[in-house]
């Protein structure tokens, strides 16, 4: 596996200024920003993903009452449901925006989307969830279809969809969908927002090109040493942390910090840490050789194809530092990394289409032919 360090180390070669403060610091930057735009050259193959988007029945039981002063929406006779600090408010025909779930019979609701006075008690009401988190790798959907119906849901851009929500707000069957930037509070993902908003639960199944998985250690971790057992790595000098899940483990010897296989000591082992459990212990996504105070690595691994797609790669990253550091040689960098994306953008293919079909013509042109004669005897 490719990880961030052997990255830095690759540049470090090709540029053997790295190892000043400021070189290093272009070095870091060339490679985060070309990490950060490669998904958006190409719908690569490597990085397509599919998931799942359960919405949820909309909300009446009971009714409200609500206080203009501290933007309090209270229920009787009901729950508000656990979404509900996602929710918006449909009361007397107009609909207003939660910002919080404080109680299971209190919500507050947002001072720019609320009633202006006070709401008497007994007043009816629905409360629906249109908005509904996208997973943080997505870039854009391809696909979207509902589970187990032949019903047809649409894409269109955020603007068409906020004005059809002042018009179709009861809740139903969706027709409509955009993506939007999130309402909820997780900065830097993204929602899908359904019109009209569902009624019921439903299952929706999205394809969608994603980004790669970000770097989530600022530098990699080598300090003491591990031994490991099953799935346990137990850690004496070392400093594990959360960030470390999802990390590459790279296993050496007692002697050198591991390596890839192009560095001077090369690992013997590498998998991927599944959970954290305290500084100086973490669990792995499959049984490992045992091991006993040898040195070791954790870094984030380069989630890139590791075929033409990385070589792409390697070309963005140069090309950027010679760009930021105006290097003489940038234009010829340049036409290097237009060139690498024409290679990797020919081999992201995973299968010969016209051969397939060739294939599967013939195939059913000899069981065809053989029914037809078992049929003619």
């Amino acid at each position: 596996m490719r990880l961030m360090s052997d990255q830095f180390a690759r540049l470090a070669i090709t540029f053997p200024n790295a190892g000043s403060n400021r070189s290093t610091g272009f070095t870091r930057m060339a490679v985060e920003s070309a990490y950060r735009d490669i998904a958006s050259r190409h719908p690569w193959a490597y990085l397509r993903r599919r998931t799942q988007v359960k919405t949820v029945a909309s909300y009446n039981t009971g009714t409200i009452a609500y206080t203009a002063s501290t933007y309090t929406l209270t229920l009787s006779s009901g729950t508000w449901p656990d979404w509900a600090k996602y929710g918006s408010v449909i009361i007397s025909g107009s609909v207003y925006k939660v910002a919080s779930r404080t109680s299971d019979t209190v919500v507050i609701l947002n001072s720019n989307r609320s009633p202006s006075a006070n709401v008497t008690a007994g007043t009816s009401y629905t409360i629906y969830r249109a908005e509904y988190p996208l997973p943080a790798d997505f870039v854009r959907a391809n696909s979207l279809s509902e589970i187990g119906r032949a019903w047809n849901t649409l894409y269109v851009p955020p603007e068409e969809i906020f004005d059809l929500a002042t018009i179709l707000y009861a809740p139903t069957r969706p027709w409509r969908y955009t993506i939007t930037g999130t309402s909820q509070n997780a900065k830097g993902t993204q929602d899908i927002v359904f019109i009209p908003p569902p009624g019921t639960e439903q299952i929706f199944d999205i394809a969608y090109e994603a980004k790669p998985r970000p770097r989530t250690l600022s530098k990699e971790a080598t300090s003491g040493t591990i031994s490991i057992s099953g799935t346990t790595v137990t850690g004496v000098g070392t400093l594990f942390t959360s960030a470390m899940e999802g990390c590459v483990l790279r296993v050496g010897d007692s002697g050198a910090i591991p390596t890839d296989a192009s560095g001077a000591s090369p690992s013997s082992e590498e998998y991927v840490i599944r959970t954290y459990v305290s500084s100086t212990e973490l669990t792995l996504s499959d049984t490992a050789t045992t091991a006993s105070a040898v040195k070791y690595l954790i870094d984030d691994i380069v989630d890139i194809d590791p075929g033409e797609m990385m070589s792409l790669f390697d070309a963005m990253c140069k090309y950027a530092i010679a760009r930021e550091t105006m290097m003489d040689n940038r234009a010829e960098l340049k036409i290097e990394m237009m060139e690498a994306q024409k290679l990797a953008m020919s081999a992201d293919a995973k299968t010969n289409l016209l051969n397939n079909q060739n294939m599967s013509s013939n195939l059913y042109g000899m069981v065809a032919a053989r029914e037809f004669a078992l049929r003619s005897t």
